[in-house]
């Protein structure tokens, strides 16, 4: 048995800001790279900010396909650079639940550690309000599941249909 459910895509803003950001870093990386006060060094930055731009817009377009699969002996978080498959077993079954982070400030991430962050978007490693260490794959705040894991830590990931992951994995 296999189930697949959906990491809803970023909102409006998220969007907006990478769409600005791959603009920004085009623009400037072609400004320095054929500007009139054009040197090597200028040129190796114009091409550095080119190829930030690419790596960024590559990044947006891989998280088009994110998903979280559970399996039956494993659970897998696909998204790109931090995604992980986690054994069923590492899964604290009966501490999964639906969390609707604008209510729930005690799993609310509060300071990011790893990861790549913008408003409606969250990807990476974070510490929670109540301590805990937490990868999360965030784009809904209103949509989560909370799967505390054996080691202490937990995931944190927006899904497109949240009590079908709380009852999967909790059968």
């Amino acid at each position: 048995m296999t189930e697949v459910v959906g990491i809803p895509f970023p909102g409006t803003l998220a969007i907006t800001i990478m769409g600005l950001i791959v603009v920004s870093l085009l623009g400037l990386g072609g400004l320095l790279w054929l500007g009139a006060f054009a040197s090597v060094t200028t040129r190796v930055i114009g091409v550095g900010l080119l190829v930030m731009a690419v790596l960024f817009a590559l990044y947006a377009y891989l998280f088009t396909r994110a998903s979280l699969r559970i399996e039956v002996d494993e659970v897998v978080l696909d998204v790109p650079l931090y995604g992980r498959t986690i054994s069923r077993a590492e899964v604290l079954s009966a501490g999964v639940r639906e969390l609707y982070l604008l209510d729930d400030s005690d799993h609310a991430p509060v300071i990011r550690t790893n990861g790549i962050g913008l408003p409606g978007f969250l990807v990476g490693w974070v510490k929670l309000r109540d301590g805990t260490k937490a990868l999360t794959a965030l784009t809904d705040k209103t949509a989560v599941v909370y799967l505390p894991l054996s080691n202490g830590t937990a995931v944190l990931v927006s899904v497109d249909d949240p009590a079908r992951v709380v009852a999967t994995l909790r059968r």
